[in-house]
This record gives structure tokens, sequence and C-alpha cells, in this order.
């Protein structure tokens, strides 16, 4: 029996989607092909799957769960009269009146294929190739304006997610904890063409020790004591989409080997189970370790690192990349102010030398919870260095520090002078780990005296 859902938005509106797809993805996220535009509702929410004849509804491990006729399921065979939920969004399930021209032996899936390909001849007929191209470079501008910079290496960076979405290729993303790994993971997960535009990210150290097989690859039926009924696991629920596994270094050997084997036989097989299930995922891996290294003392497999580096994308710390903080800091002001439907505010001259003399060791993720904490303090007027957390702010006669503390511009002299003899006074690797042009390095060093002998000694 074919099927459709019957849709009631949070504005009172009905709207209507025919079960035609072998795949279906509910959620907020606006890649998904049932958009729910409610904030009870999970980005990627729940899927909706052909399983020979039936429709099968999953959970995708939702915030606020999946509900059929009253119960919150896992997992559920369609059936029309069954009335959902989804956050607080409500979907009835009804059976859907055949096609006058579709035979009565042709299945939904035959149809959906049918109809797919006349909208391809149609837009062959239409030559719209150069809309298509305008459509393309406008979703790339769009998703590539989240990599917030204007140095370098973001640059670079913006040029790495645009190759990696053009390509099948695992991709090993590498940088300190904050520096925004995920963010570049799903950036090309988004940008992908061959493949559903969804990024389904693990925290593999997240995982229970005892339950992360079952948790990546699924389980069957009694495979261990509580499987009461089978369990897709994380690799079937991306399939067709791409997979994130964050933080790849923290796996056990037993992991480690079975991510292997499923990666070279594109296949998963289910704790307690023996029949492979073909899967097809693009896999994005994610690590603030060295692997490299550790696959030589044996702390990681050596099969699976080559496996997972198809491509390589390593994040700059934030202290490497001192220029972008102002645009960071500006994004972030911005972003909070539209949440909460305010003005942006201001930021003093000494608040942003301040911002930006400090190393974040925690990164951008660290500098995003400092604007928040700034904004709080600071309430509508303008964000000041007493506004900032102890740590970032400079000390001062006019916040009661210590007199006898270094200035903001002693401090800056400091940093270059140490950059510049880590170096070994080569003033474009000490412009690059301050975050400048060698131009103003040499601008600097002129500026504030720097002599030689003080790098030297």
């Amino acid at each position: 029996m074919d099927l459709k859902l019957v849709i009631s938005d949070s504005d009172g509106e009905q709207r209507e989607f025919p079960l035609r797809s072998a795949t279906v993805l509910l959620g907020r996220s606006d890649r998904c092909d049932v958009r729910l535009n409610d904030p009870s509702v999970s980005r990627v929410h729940g899927r909706i799957a052909q399983r020979n004849s039936d429709y099968v509804l999953t959970d995708l491990r939702s915030a606020n769960g999946t509900y059929c006729n009253g119960s919150q399921l896992e997992e559920h065979v369609l059936q029309a009269g069954d009335r959902l939920r989804l956050g607080n969004v409500r979907i009835e399930v009804q059976a859907q009146e055949d096609d006058s021209h579709q035979g009565s032996t042709t299945s939904s899936r035959d149809r959906a294929g049918t109809l797919t390909t006349r909208i391809m001849i149609l837009d062959s007929d239409a030559d719209d190739s150069q809309g298509e191209s305008t459509r393309d470079k406008d979703l790339s501008a769009a998703v590539l304006r989240r990599i917030v910079g204007k140095s370098r290496h973001i640059r670079e960076l913006r040029g790495l997610i645009v190759s990696a979405s053009h390509s099948d290729l695992p991709v090993l993303v590498r940088g300190e904890t904050g520096t925004g790994k995920e963010l570049v993971a799903r950036c090309i997960a988004e940008l992908t063409r061959n493949r559903r535009p969804v990024l389904i990210a693990v925290s593999l150290p997240s995982l229970d020790p005892n339950l992360a097989s079952s948790e990546l690859f699924g389980h069957v039926k009694g495979a261990f004591t509580g499987a009461n009924e089978a369990r897709q696991g994380w690799f079937e629920l991306a399939d067709g989409a791409t997979i994130l596994l964050d933080e790849i270094g923290e796996t056990s050997h037993e992991v480690q080997a079975k991510l292997l084997r499923s990666l070279e036989e594109k296949a998963i097989v289910p704790v307690g189970g023996r029949k492979p299930r073909p899967i097809d995922v693009r896999v994005i891996a994610a690590t603030n370790r060295p692997l490299l290294e550790m696959t030589h003392t044996g702390g990681f497999s050596e099969a699976l690192y080559y496996r997972l580096s198809g491509l390589e994308i390593t994040l700059d710390p934030l202290r490497q990349r001192r220029n972008d903080i102002p645009l960071l800091v500006w994004h972030f002001i911005r972003l909070l102010a539209d949440e909460k439907g305010a003005q942006p505010v201001e930021v003093s001259r000494e608040a942003m030398e301040a911002l930006s003399s400090y190393s974040w060791p925690g990164n951008v993720r660290e500098l995003r919870h400092c604007v928040e904490q700034a904004l709080l303090m600071a309430g509508n007027r303008r964000i000041e260095p007493q506004h900032l957390p102890a740590k970032v702010r400079e000390k001062s006669d006019e916040d009661g520090g210590n007199p006898g503390a270094p200035t903001m511009i002693e401090t800056r002299r400091q940093r270059l002078v140490e950059a510049l003899r880590r170096s070994g006074g080569n003033q474009s690797q000490a412009a690059k780990e301050l975050g400048m042009t060698r131009q103003a390095v040499n601008q600097l060093i002129k500026s504030m005296q720097v002599r030689p002998e003080e790098w030297q000694s």
C-alpha cells in the first residue's frame, strides 16, 4: 500500500508528502526531505526507509524523541492510520490513492525512478546547466561563509573543503580541541554532490567501551543480554550520507580492526550477526592526537590510518592566526544578537587588543564562550576590558590591577622576541606563529626597537 504523510505544522497549516523515495529524512535542517520547522525537532530527527514493500520509520537519536500512537519508538513499520509525533510536530500516516496513469503492478520505487528520469529529461531539454552552476556556486559561498577569517590558512582551508566535496575519498581532519573540526566536516558533507548532504556525527570517546561495536554497527536481537530487539548502528543510519568519527584516536584496537574491515569491504556486520550488510558511507575522521606517531608506537592501526587519510586537513590553532580573532569576535557578537533579537554591541579598542593578545588554548570554542560572557557582563553597553574574563584581560591601574604588571605593549614586544628566538630570527616563520604578515613583523621590530641580540641570546 502506498502511503503519504499529512503534516500539521505549528501554524495550523497542513501539507502532504507522498512516500515515493527509498529513503526520506525528516528534521529541522533545510537539507532534509521533509523539513519540520519547529525548535522541538532535531536537525536530522528521523528517517523513513523502504524495506521490501514496507516503509520503516527510525528515530535518529533525536533530542525529544519520536512517538507513534502515544508510544516512543526507535523503529516502526508505518501503517495507514498511524499518528506520529516528532518533537511537537504531529503527522498522520494515510493511504495514498493510486495514480491513474500507473499500472497496478508498478511499485512505489518504480514510480519514483520513473519520476526522477522524467525530471532529468526535462532539465536536459531546458538546458539549465548555467543556472545549476550558479546554484552550486551560491550554495558553496553560503556554506563557506561559516568558515570565518581572512588569514591565508582560512583561504586555503576553504579551497580544501571544496576539493573534498568533489571527491568520495575519506578525510582526516586534524587540529587542537576547539579549532572547528566538526564544522569543517559539516561543510564538506553539505557540499558533497554525489550523496545526501547530511552529517551523522559520532563522538567516539563518549561511547560505552562495552557497547561501542553495537553503537557503530548495530546488533541483532538476542546478541547480548538486554538486546531485546534488533537495532541499527550509526553506520547504517548514515547510509548514503557522511559520518564523522570524532576523536578517532581514542578508539580501542578492537574497534579499529572492525572499522578497517568495514571500510575495506564497504559493509558492516551487526553484533551477533553473520551476514554483511552493504553500506555506502563517506567517512570523515577527526582527531587532536598525532595518529601517525601513534602508529609507530602501536597506539593506532597503521592500516586504518592510511585508509582514513585519503585527504588530510590540518587546522591551525587560533594563536597562529591572530588576525582572524577580530572577525570571529564580530561574527559571534552578531550571531548571539540575532539569536536574542537584539542589536550587536560595540567592542572597545582596548578590549579587542586584549582578545587578540590572549593565547586561546581552547581555540575558537573558548573565544565564543568568552564573547558570551562579555556580552552578559556588558549588557547593552560597549564591551570593555573589565567585561572580559580575568585570564584574558590585561591588568591595569584602571581596573585595580597590579601597577607593576607588564603593559599590553610590553607583552606584545615580549611575544615578538620569543617568536623570533624560536624561529632563529626568521621573520616569515615568526609572522606565521603570530598570525601576522612578514611586513608587519618587520615594522614591529623597528617600531619596538627590538635588537638582534635579544632573540639571539
